[in-house]
């Protein structure tokens, strides 16, 4: 289960059980992406790495709890720049004029498949009314939750990991910005 209800956002990679793994489909989209087979993800304590076939290390995820990843947002779900996206219905009519013997409705199929080359495609609901839905930090309401898969998988193949200061160096910058803020007024 992801934990969206607030920011951050922390998604499980991996289910652990003694005859198997389960990987997040974001895991397994990445190790393709990136040439490899699917399950070539190891846990290394608090690091999911993903190997090539020569044992090389292609990523090193790392994880919170052993086995969280807090998702990097890149952008609002209502942008069609970088979030383009489709209805089922649309793709399923092209798909229908690809078969036509009008040489026209054909092209323009062929030209609305092209939006689509090289890129990895998430099928989901977006209907509120399936209240698949959680927030993010660029949408103030709740939005669909495919797109946190699309974030997550960018996230991995990026390697844009958000890392988070230790809760000491909060303590330690407190403690010295109270003591200039301090020297300041008494001064």
């Amino acid at each position: 289960e992801y934990s969206c209800d607030k920011t951050p956002c922390w998604a499980p990679l991996f289910t652990e059980s003694p005859t198997t793994n389960f990987w997040l489909a974001a895991v397994q989209l990445a190790c393709v992406e990136l040439g490899v087979p699917p399950g070539s993800a190891r846990r290394n304590g608090e690091v999911l790495e993903i190997f090539s076939q020569g044992g090389e290390v292609l990523r090193r995820i790392p994880l919170t709890a052993q086995q969280l990843l807090e998702i990097n947002w890149f952008s609002p779900w209502d942008n069609q720049t970088l979030n383009p996206r489709t209805s089922m219905a649309d793709v399923l009519i092209a798909g229908e004029m690809l078969k036509s013997s009008q040489p026209l409705e054909r092209a323009e199929a062929v030209d609305y498949f092209k939006r689509f080359a090289g890129a990895i495609i998430f099928v989901g609901p977006v209907d509120p009314l399936l209240q698949d839905l959680a927030p993010t930090p660029f949408d103030a309401v709740p939005v669909p939750k495919v797109g946190l898969h699309g974030n997550l998988l960018k996230t991995i193949i990026a390697e844009q990991y958000l890392q988070r200061p230790p809760p000491w160096a909060l303590w330690v910058s407190i403690f010295v910005l109270t003591f200039a803020v301090t020297g300041l007024v008494t001064a």
